[in-house]
């Protein structure tokens, strides 16, 4: 099944909706005559029991159509035995028209049930059966679409080429997504997923943002290790989520609010809770800080349960590390640390003694989560390693210059530089791709980006600065990717030779 732009129906539908164009109701009545055996005036009962008494409570129907019935097993009036002492008092409370009447009971409360009354597409007034088509045509063109997509992704011959099909698409969809946002203008998460009973202009943008949204969901769960992740979270996933998380988030922050700690670290400890508790339609997060605060808040909350008792301030600098927070405060907090530390050295010789033992420490220390807080800065890790090397240089020159003859001792650089045909930003991402990729396997990035420094140049300059090369291993332009990309296809291209 091809088709050339995916939500070519969604496109049309809107403009339809945006511009109150009428769509024809023979076109309407052709799509939801199809579905007319399930055609059902839904009214749901509700038994309400205080003390002693019991009332019925029976709201205002709905189409079997609509977006937030759900699917139900249906039983004749012989089957449904659970109820049946409140079914001649439904006669006085409902206008049954002497169509054919079912029953559901609803599967999370027990004094709720359902009669479906049916009904005829024909006797639905012009405004509900336009917003019923608008919902029932993009529930049907989500099929076409998913079957498309899978069709799709099964002829590809490479995982880059999934990638970008499905970064495509979700781009698509996010920026769909966020049109309709702008258009309903909802005051709160909850409002986009509420219909009223007008069925107007607002209702029709509902219907069609709640089934794009389903789409989406569909990308996300079938092409999870493929996703953009800078791509915007939709609603959905963060209520759908909200159950497990809220609890543990609960937990997380007043436990840290009971605990006595250091300010400072306690702000810090905050950062990526706050990503999750404020999370709205005007703050929304990418699919990376929702699974990086996720992960967060459940790893932090078992040790929390694990250091239930006192923790003192290096505990939590630990945890810190641990959870990976490479934010700039708490990069501040441990380097103002250290050089407090440094300051209360006599000599040089001692300061660098307790640095060389700090670079041991933090190089040798491994994260419990993978995954950085911030993802467009280096691992704390790495921060701290290359601030702590930095300082070691810095007496180390100072030492020289103190005593010129321990300045001739140097190591002599190579004179011999091996000239590479990349910019050094492009050689920053090349590097960045064979440590991915396992290639280059050495865990000190900053002794590689040394290496290179000291053996290469390019055409810009002779002498690669260590530190610019680390900014442009983590921060990568779209062009600079394009580049190496065309290079990697063309080493591609040989190896077919």
């Amino acid at each position: 099944m091809k088709i050339a732009y995916l939500l070519e129906s969604y496109d049309v539908l809107l403009r339809q909706v945006k511009s109150n164009t009428t769509v024809s109701n023979k076109v309407i009545l052709n799509e939801l005559v199809k579905k007319e055996d399930d055609s059902y005036r839904i009214y749901k009962v509700t038994i309400i029991k205080r003390e002693g008494n019991e009332t019925i409570k029976i709201s205002k129907p709905k189409h079997s159509f609509h977006p937030e019935i759900q699917s139900l097993e249906l039983k004749t009036l012989f089957q449904f035995n659970e109820f049946e002492n409140y079914i001649p008092r439904l006669k006085n409370l409902i206008e049954f028209t002497g169509e054919t009447i079912l029953f559901a009971g609803d599967p999370q409360n027990e004094n709720i049930f359902y009669v479906y009354e049916k009904c005829s597409i024909s006797e639905l007034n012009p405004k509900e059966r336009f917003f019923l088509y608008c919902y029932q045509v993009l529930k049907e063109e989500n099929q076409n679409i998913k079957l498309a997509i899978k069709e799709k992704v099964f002829n590809f011959k490479s995982k880059i080429k999934i990638e970008h099909y499905i970064h495509k698409n979700q781009l698509a969809m996010e920026t769909q997504l966020n049109n309709l946002i702008k258009q309903i203008n909802p005051e709160s998460n909850n409002e986009l997923y509420q219909f009223s009973n007008q069925y107007d202009k607002s209702d029709c943008l509902k219907s069609i943002y709640f089934n794009l949204e389903k789409l989406l969901l569909f990308t996300e769960k079938e092409y999870n290790e493929f996703l953009n992740v800078n791509i915007m979270v939709p609603q959905r996933t963060v209520l759908m989520n909200e159950y497990a998380i809220k609890p543990k988030l609960d937990f997380v922050r007043d436990s840290l609010l009971a605990k006595e700690m250091n300010q400072e670290l306690l702000k810090i400890l905050f950062e990526p809770i706050l990503l999750l508790s404020t999370i709205n339609i005007q703050n929304q997060i990418t699919y990376y800080q929702f699974n990086y605060a996720t992960e967060y808040v459940f790893e932090l909350s078992q040790l929390l349960i694990e250091n239930h008792n006192y923790v003192d301030d290096s505990d939590i600098c630990n945890w810190l590390l641990d959870l990976n927070i490479n934010s700039f405060s708490f990069f501040d907090y441990k380097t103002n640390l250290i050089q407090e530390e440094l300051n209360s050295c006599e000599s040089e010789v001692e300061r660098l003694e307790l640095l060389y033992k700090e670079l041991k420490k933090f190089n040798q220390h491994r994260s419990k989560i993978k995954k950085s807080f911030i993802d467009k800065l280096p691992e704390i890790k790495v921060q701290i390693c290359n601030w702590i090397e930095e300082e070691i240089e810095f007496i180390n020159r100072k030492r020289n210059l103190d005593d010129p003859q321990r300045g001739l001792i140097k190591t002599q650089q190579p004179n011999n530089k091996i000239l590479i045909g990349l910019s050094v930003a492009q050689l920053g991402y090349f590097v960045n791709i064979l440590m991915q990729t396992g290639i280059i396997k050495h865990s000190n990035q900053r002794e590689v980006f040394r290496m290179i420094a000291d053996n290469f140049k390019t055409n810009g300059t002779d002498s690669i600065s260590v530190d610019s090369l680390s900014s442009k291993f983590y921060n990568v332009e779209s062009s600079t990717k394009n580049t190496i990309k065309e290079k990697i296809i063309e080493l591609l291209n040989l190896t077919k030779k």
